[in-house]
């Protein structure tokens, strides 16, 4: 059980005022003993200031930060080092809501760029090895309520086009006069905003009236003030063509949230505006105020094919002349960093607009992709772009399709540089001793880790920084990962799942077409079978110039991820035709070596003369192989196939044919062999899934034939009689024989392979060389007690 750290108000709604006392408990709940090395808590409150880039500039707002003003700050020690015993433990607190000196307290506000912020924070130091434990618990201050009200004063308006000073071009705005008062500027945050306008004349119709709310908020800079303006609320008072000369009432609630009181300050100043919008459908009007004269045409030409073409030229025209202005002025930029002169204002006021241009696209992007969502039908804002799609992102052809999984390298990097920890838990470089439980290490490890959940778990580009996650972190990501792969099981169907998601995702997807544009394939099918590691479709042949392809083929995906068969890599990372590639760290790697490891060990088995699909191509994990069985209906496997007595006593026949000549002729042990992946096709046995066989030569590979000598005798031995035991199959298969049976002959086969092992390379791999070599002690101190005893046997002889 981990150590539960909380801090708990007396109260609940954590609001205080001025002068209130803040109290509350610090809560610590451990099965076990902690020990620390202090406890202190923290009361902090300030004001946080951030520039805005459009106010003061990109430069200015990422250099003149402005520091936080501090309001509030007390400290208490809640314990001193030593232990905190078992159970749940409370250490009460108070401290008095006073500021500092003459400063007063603001109120708790969260805007863009003026932050006022009360925060309790515990910490808890702790040994070298543990992780210090950390808590921030925010509450919230208000003014007091005051019993004066302050005096209420209506004030009236008159809106016109003279009087509107934020448009430009006054000459197309139509001639309006909207007059109004409100009950009051001067507003309590708890009471509604109102008052009333009157629309007396307007030239056009109107669409609609609406009322904004604005937050002004300003900063202090080095080159002055930076002012900002934020839409915080927008509602309609009127909708359509409203009637002229009759009251429109006003009428605003403050949204809480988003509001606060009036703050004046030296540093920065926080108010509230409120503006009217009408919406008018305004049309085109020219300098001397004279409507152009249109020329009647045809629906022939509108609709001619002549027209569109010359309307998308005139476009992309406009498009490659945006880019050719941007080009030149990325070109200028390059030319001039190299001479080291960027005095040009006209220069840097370029590069500020392609800078805002791209945060604008950018923002557009992530709109876009939030309101489409997961739908199927999406909607596109390409159109409101400032520059075309893809003109900011590489298009280059070497980076390769696997660009995005570039954050393995980050990762294997990091694994390279670390110092390798070795059996015994630590390592020692000078004076330096770094154990297997070093936080740098585990928190990589972690982040690796977490990089390799399914592709449902949203990561984000990790690789791109040195990102370390402690244990806690990591157990709490990975439930919660287990948890909503259950939830998505729920929903989906198990065939959709594990095809769609894990499968054919738009990588694999685009992988298929390359295959059937190349003309290996001309169309796939549908599904044939699904397993843990892969899923197998069935496709038509196509025709190439270089290979010939049959009718029927069979296109086997490989999962993209790991999740249902883990235990592939003990497969790969002793076989020493895949050692030096494998990296356990990067799942799409590993699926890829499993993919052309299952290609290499069908061309030997087809060479070696034993029934097997035919590899026809490899693109990376899709595996294209010849189809076994007729008319898009695959073979049946040993399990499910009715034949007589006669029929399977073949078939048993074959089966161990087929196992000597896998052991002796390609020197390959199947290591999943069973009535499930042998198939029966004119009166033949053909074997299948092979991607986890090995080479003899495997630390494992008589373990794995001595399993599969079991599933072939347990199967055989309830359909025929005469039916090697697994024992006598093992023998029958490699020539080697050991004592015992069941566990004891596993063991045996088991220390047989350690002991070869250890003479073949000197160290084992599992850790059992102790055992060997006491067993070797053992046998030389009873071979030198054997030749004592001859040797005291022929002294009195020899007298």
């Amino acid at each position: 059980m981990a150590t539960v750290f909380d801090i708990r108000l007396k109260k609940v709604n954590k609001v205080y005022h001025e002068g209130d006392t803040v109290s509350g408990v610090v809560v610590i709940v451990s099965k076990n003993e902690v020990k620390h090395e202090g406890i202190t808590l923290n009361l902090d409150g300030a004001v946080g200031l951030q520039l805005s880039s459009k106010s003061v500039g990109l430069f200015d707002a990422f250099y003149n930060s402005v520091k936080p003003i501090q309001l509030i700050n007390y400290t208490l020690e809640m314990a001193k080092p030593g232990k905190i015993p078992s159970g749940k433990t409370e250490m009460p607190f108070e401290f008095p809501l006073k500021p500092k000196g003459s400063k007063s307290l603001f109120e708790t506000y969260h805007g863009v760029f003026v932050n006022i912020q009360y925060l309790l924070k515990c910490e808890m130091k702790r040994g070298l090895l543990n992780k210090d434990l950390q808590k921030i618990q925010e509450f919230i201050v208000e003014y007091r309520a005051n019993a004066e009200r302050a005096f209420s004063k209506p004030v009236s308006f008159c809106i016109t086009p003279d009087s509107m000073q934020n448009i430009k071009e006054k000459t197309k705005i139509p001639t309006f006069k909207v007059k109004g008062h409100l009950d009051s500027t001067v507003c309590c945050l708890t009471q509604p905003f109102t008052g009333e306008l009157v629309i007396e004349h307007c030239d056009m119709p109107i669409k609609s009236i609406e009322l904004q709310l604005v937050r002004l908020e300003t900063c202090g800079c080095a080159e002055g003030y930076a002012k900002d303006a934020t839409e915080i609320q927008n509602i309609q008072i009127g909708e359509g063509d409203v009637c002229r000369a009759v009251s429109i009432p006003i009428y605003m609630i403050f949204p809480r949230l988003f509001t606060c009181p009036t703050l004046v300050t030296t540093n920065f100043k926080v108010d509230m505006e409120g503006s009217t919008a009408e919406v008018l459908p305004i049309p085109e009007f020219n300098a001397w105020n004279v409507k152009p004269t249109s020329q009647p045409c045809s629906l022939a030409d509108v609709m001619s094919e002549e027209l569109a073409q010359s309307l998308e030229l005139k476009d992309k025209l406009h498009q490659t002349k945006i880019i050719h202005d941007t080009l030149q002025v990325t070109d200028v930029v390059s030319e001039e960093s190299k001479d080291g002169n960027t005095n040009s204002d006209l220069l840097l006021a370029q590069m500020l607009q392609m800078e805002y241009d791209k945060e604008y696209d950018d923002i557009l992007k992530r709109k876009e992709e939030k309101f489409n969502g997961t739908n199927k039908v999406s909607i596109s804002f390409a159109n409101y772009r400032k520059m075309p799609e893809g003109f900011y992102e590489s298009d280059s052809s070497s980076e390769g399709e696997d660009a995005e999984f570039r954050e393995w390298d980050s990762f294997e990097e990091s694994e390279k540089s670390s110092p390798v920890v070795g059996k015994t838990g630590f390592t020692k470089q000078g004076t330096t001793i770094t154990t297997k439980h070093d936080a740098t290490i585990c928190g990589r490890r972690n982040a690796c880790r977490v990089m390799g959940f399914p592709p449902g778990f949203l990561t984000g580009d990790a690789g791109g920084f040195d990102m370390k996650l402690s244990n806690s972190v990591y157990n709490h990501l990975k439930v919660h990962s287990m948890t909503e792969q259950k939830r998505t099981k729920r929903l989906h169907d198990k065939v959709e799942k594990s095809t769609v998601e894990q499968v054919l995702d738009p990588k694999t997807r685009l992988i298929v077409y390359k295959i059937i544009n190349s003309g290996v394939l001309e169309n796939v099918n549908g599904i044939v079978s699904t397993g843990k590691e892969s899923v197998v479709l069935h496709a038509e042949g196509g025709k190439t110039e270089t290979q010939l392809v049959p009718m029927e083929c069979a296109l086997k995906v490989y999962k993209t991820t790991l999740n249902e068969f883990k235990s592939r890599d003990k497969y790969i990372r002793d076989d020493y035709r895949f050692k030096e590639r494998f990296n356990k760290q990067n799942p799409r790697k590993i699926i890829r070596l499993w993919a052309e490891k299952e290609m290499h060990n069908l061309n030997r088995i087809h060479q070696a003369g034993i029934s097997c699909p035919e590899v026809i191509t490899l693109k990376k994990h899709v595996l294209v192989m010849s189809f076994i069985g007729t008319d898009a209906k695959p073979a049946p496997k040993l399990k499910e196939v009715e034949l007589s007595s006669e029929q399977f006593q073949d078939a048993y026949k074959q089966t161990i044919d087929i196992m000597q000549k896998l052991f002796s002729v390609c020197k390959l042990i199947h290591a999943d062999l069973s009535e499930y992946n042998l198939l029966w096709h004119n009166n033949n046995v053909w074997v299948i899934d092979v991607s986890q066989s090995i080479e003899v030569t495997h630390p494992q590979a008589f373990e794995f034939l001595y399993r599969d000598c079991c599933n072939i005798s347990t199967f055989f031995s309830k359909l025929i009689t005469n039916v090697l035991s697994g024992k006598e199959l093992f023998t029958a298969v490699c020539g080697l024989t050991f004592p015992g049976e069941g566990t004891e002959l596993l063991s045996q086969i088991q220390d047989f392979e350690r002991n070869e092992e250890f003479l073949a390379h000197g160290v084992s791999d599992k850790n059992y060389s102790f055992d060997y070599m006491f067993d070797l002690s053992q046998k030389e101190a009873e071979k030198k007690q054997q030749s004592e005893n001859l040797t005291q046997e022929a002294l009195p002889k020899a007298e």
